[in-house]
């Protein structure tokens, strides 16, 4: 069963572009082109690598790698919206009134407010009270105990990232379908994730596709889950 009838499925088979439930208020939204080459037509050549960034916050690090160049092109996902948000609008024009594409974060980037290797159309997302720690996993709260070696700030920084202060419904999606349905056949050259203790399962969730990804580096320090 593919994710969008998943996830009409999940919504009562009503369709409806605007839905509230006992989780909150939810809209139906465009957030790129299908076909998916349609978001590549703009370049002068197709993109030759591409690379998968799960995890963005609101700073795109892959595109700060040394060999991210003129061939590549890269698709983040960050769940939280704000976040999303200010990757969308931080490198293109910032002109009152000007069109800028659908989805893209610059000319080599798009990104998608989706977290990815749930295992259903939907999760729980929780938000920590330093953001860039929100999980789809539980959090510690009030457990985290740290060490006495610890300094204060060090502490104060672990602490806020093991409290999780609210939870939101969030749509996920697995790598499985990004490979096999926007990019059949296409090899990932760098696959980075930082899930923040769901690595693992975003990385499985590439299933039976999990061959068409060269490269995921270790780049995300363990967090006090």
């Amino acid at each position: 069963m593919s994710w969008s009838i998943q996830l009409f499925l999940l919504m009562g088979g009503r369709g409806e572009w605007l839905h509230e439930d006992e989780h909150g208020m939810f809209a139906q939204v465009q957030v790129a082109s299908l076909p998916f080459w349609k978001n590549f037509e703009h370049l002068e050549v197709a993109p030759k690598r591409f690379w998968i960034e799960v995890g963005a916050n609101n700073y795109n690090n892959i595109q700060h790698y040394p060999d991210f160049g003129d061939q590549d092109f890269v698709l983040s996902f960050e769940p939280l919206l704000d976040k999303y948000a200010e990757l969308l609008t931080r490198s293109q024009p910032r002109i009152p009134g000007q069109r800028r594409k659908l989805g893209f974060q610059n000319d080599r980037g798009l990104v998608f407010p989706f977290a990815i290797g749930c295992g259903s159309p939907f999760a729980t997302f929780t938000v920590t009270d330093h953001d860039s720690c929100s999980s789809i996993l539980p959090t510690m709260d009030g457990d985290y105990e740290g060490s006495k070696h610890e300094r204060d700030d060090d502490f104060d920084f672990k602490a806020r990232c093991a409290t999780g202060l609210e939870t939101r419904r969030v749509p996920c999606i697995s790598l499985e379908h990004v490979l096999e349905v926007w990019l059949p056949g296409q090899e990932i050259y760098i696959l980075k994730v930082d899930a923040q203790g769901a690595d693992l399962s975003v990385v499985q969730s590439a299933g039976k596709s999990l061959r068409q990804i060269q490269n995921v580096p270790c780049c995300s320090p363990c967090r006090p889950w």
